[in-house]
């Protein structure tokens, strides 16, 4: 563990959103050294991008079926608001690079099939399976085809927060 105080920056990519906002909030305060620097990298898709359509259907399903998904921006969020209370202060956001993708909603269906959990859960396979088959009919009526390839712009992006 870091000792109390000695760290002048934290930097964290796509991982703050899976862990608790108030202790990692707390892990902060505790390591940082005056005048530390937070800073939380992520990955952001056009919001009309099949990925983020995808992803907002799928934590649809997710609620009908008793599930709350953990969110990156809604976790982002709490995280930095946490930190604002305890006084940090937030920097201007930096825009480091954009891409452009390719996607289809097979890609979106045979990524979340070959992971462990769905959302940031854990629900039993026969619930995920039963989730995924139903974001499956909605994307073959939303898209026509599951193998459609459209390109998409997508971008990394730092929030910047620093202690006074």
């Amino acid at each position: 563990p870091i000792e109390v105080a000695q760290a002048k920056v934290i930097f964290g990519s796509r991982v703050f959103h899976l862990l608790d906002a108030t202790h990692v909030a707390s892990e902060f305060f505790r390591v940082a050294a005056p005048g530390a620097h937070l800073v939380i990298g992520r990955v952001r898709s056009e919001p009309g991008s099949i990925k983020s359509q995808m992803a907002r259907r799928m934590r649809e399903l997710m609620r009908e079926e008793g599930l709350q998904s953990r969110a990156g921006k809604k976790a982002e969020k709490e995280l930095v608001e946490i930190c604002l209370a305890q006084g940090a202060k937030l920097l201007p956001d930096h825009h480091i690079v954009s891409w452009q993708v390719s996607q289809s909603p097979a890609h979106s269906l045979a990524s979340w099939r070959g992971k462990e959990g769905l959302g940031g859960t854990n629900p039993p396979a026969n619930q995920k399976a039963r989730i995924l088959a139903k974001l499956e009919t909605w994307a073959r009526a939303e898209f026509g085809s599951l193998e459609e390839q459209i390109c998409a712009d997508e971008s990394y992006q730092l929030t910047h927060l620093a202690l006074p």
